[in-house]
Formats: C-alpha cells, structure tokens, sequence
C-alpha cells in the first residue's frame, strides 16, 4: 500500500506579479520560499473545496494586466489578488522583516477565503496549524 502523502508541495504558491526582483522570472527569494513551504505543510493533502487543488496568491498592482480579477477559479486552481504589495520595497527588507511582512499577508488571505466561502474548512485547517502568533503574523 503506497504511503499517505502529507501534504503537496505545489497547493499554495506566492507569485509575484512583477518578474526578476525576487527571483528569476516569477519565483521568490529563500526567505519568501520558506513561507511557501510552511503553508504547503499546514495546507490538507485534499482540499475539498470547490474541486481547487491549489491556491495562488499574485502579489503587486495591476498596472497593465487586463482582466485580472480579485479572485477566480479555472482548472482546479485559486487564484487571489493582494495588491497592496510592493515588491521594490519588499526586496530591500532583511530576511526575518520579509518573513514576517509574507506572514501577514498569508493570513489576510486565509482570512478573506474563510470569510468569503462556507465550505473554506482547510484553509481554517492551515491557519490552525500554521500557529504564527500575532507578532510574527
């Protein structure tokens, strides 16, 4: 019987909307990384919620992208906008400032999906498990 996987390592992902300031193209730096594996760990293997496999938070204004939407769903995949992120402003701060900066902007979407959608029960899951206090989120 094959093992029961824990959690998937592509569920969630933070995707800057501005290209090669993190990382290259859209990827992030190690710090931000480290955020991204804390809530692919928290997030359940299966969300069973609204056939989503995984939840996309893109970072940054909007400045030239048409049609982009607040929040969507295609293919099995959530996508939720935080535009109130700039990304110049967020490389130049220090490791343990980004960390704490991303942690509170994880929460704030976990909190608009729990408080948008009924049946938002693993994103509650993750946030529980997650356990960053007040100051560190």
């Amino acid at each position: 019987m094959p093992k029961k996987k824990s959690h998937n390592k592509w569920s969630f992902q933070l995707l800057p909307l501005t290209t090669d300031v993190l990382g290259t193209g859209y990827r992030v730096d190690p710090a931000t990384q480290s955020v991204e594996d804390e809530v692919n760990i928290a997030l359940p293997y299966y969300f069973r919620f609204h056939k989503i496999s995984k939840l996309v938070v893109s970072l940054g204004p909007t400045d030239g992208i048409r049609g982009k939407r607040d929040y969507h769903e295609i293919l099995g995949v959530a996508e939720k906008h935080y535009p109130d992120f700039d990304i110049h402003a967020y490389a130049a701060l220090s490791d343990v400032m980004k960390i704490q900066e991303m942690r509170r902007i994880v929460m704030s979407v976990l909190d608009w999906m729990i408080a948008t959608f009924d049946d938002s029960q693993c994103f509650q899951t993750a946030k529980t498990k997650l356990r960053w206090s007040i100051t560190d989120a």
